[in-house]
């Protein structure tokens, strides 16, 4: 666990095999720890490392302590160890998602599922209770490179990039593309989203001095168990060290109510995307700072682009 300024904080591992105690697992370790050595404001600032996705015991831990981030964190050698494990031949795990994900399609919306597939066989199977989003729950589909986009296009997924702009609006226009090709209606459907970090303040000035100060902090802990290694992310070019830094190659916003609608109408015009998922919380920035930023962009940027979705695909 790494505090806000990237300092290692605490380490664990599991021991439920050598204690005989189901409840010692890692990720919940840190949480009392957490809980019996930090503030709140800490607490929330803080990110969690891990090999895998919480268990529910660790992920409530997490949340009723109130930790910030968790990261997943696996080496290409482990995954494959993993799937050997499992019996999985890497190439197969794209065919394997393309079935999972029409046996979770068919268990969201129907009462009683058979289905006999290559890799999974269901006879009259049942999923209750049904998911509130109907027809089911929104599916996301990450990435950076425009080839990518070929399955969440075709498969109705909503995508979602951290690439800059350029490069986004290849990854837009092919997703476009194959759904026109596949006869897929062009407008109103799935959101083509970017991830920005975005500040908001009553004033520029205000602004790019929490933006200024935070950014490094969250970049440390990004990078964090990458520089442990020797070795940075692949994806180290999008986030350099500083903040102007980050936002002369339009891959963050800070400043005021204006300045970030300028952002926004920007980033639609050259990257064709319909949807922006923002970090309003990194670094050390506070609660308060945070829900600033929050509230002025809901209440004074975003009513701007309410139509968004409709046009961005014109």
């Amino acid at each position: 666990m790494l505090a806000g300024d990237g300092q290692v904080l605490a380490e664990d591992r599991n021991r439920e095999n050598t204690m005989g105690d189901a409840t010692r697992h890692p990720e919940f370790e840190l949480a009392r720890w957490a809980a019996a050595n930090m503030t709140a404001v800490d607490r929330a600032g803080a990110t969690v490392f891990t090999s895998g996705e919480h268990c529910p015991m660790c992920a409530a831990a997490h949340a009723w302590v109130g930790l910030g981030r968790i990261v997943y964190v696996s080496s290409s050698e482990q995954l494959t160890a993993w799937l050997a494990e499992l019996g999985v031949p890497p190439r197969e795990r794209g065919a394997r998602m393309d079935e999972y994900l029409d046996v979770l399609r068919a268990l969201w919306t129907e009462e009683q599922v058979t289905f006999h597939g290559r890799f999974v066989r269901l006879d009259e199977a049942a999923f209750f209770p049904k998911p509130v989003q109907r027809p089911h729950p929104p599916l996301w589909y990450g990435t950076t490179i425009p080839e990518n986009a070929d399955w969440p296009a075709a498969n109705d997924v909503n995508i979602v990039t951290i690439a800059l702009r350029p490069t986004v609006r290849l990854i837009t226009d092919r997703y476009r593309a194959v759904r026109a090709r596949l006869g897929k209606a062009p407008t109103g459907g799935p959101l083509l989203g970017v991830a920005r970090h975005v500040v908001v303040a009553d004033t520029d000035e205000a602004a790019l001095a929490v933006a200024r100060r935070a950014y490094p902090h969250w970049r440390d802990s990004f990078r964090w168990l990458f520089a442990r290694h020797g070795a940075e992310p692949r994806i180290a070019g999008l986030y350099p060290p500083t903040f102007d830094e980050l936002a002369a190659i339009d891959n963050g916003i800070a400043g005021s109510p204006r300045t970030v609608r300028d952002f926004v109408a920007a980033e639609v015009k050259a990257s064709a995307s319909n949807y922006l998922l923002s970090w309003f919380a990194f670094g050390d920035m506070t609660v308060a700072e945070s829900l600033r930023s929050i509230e002025l962009f809901a209440r004074e940027v975003m009513p701007a682009f309410a139509n968004v979705h409709a046009d961005a695909a014109e």
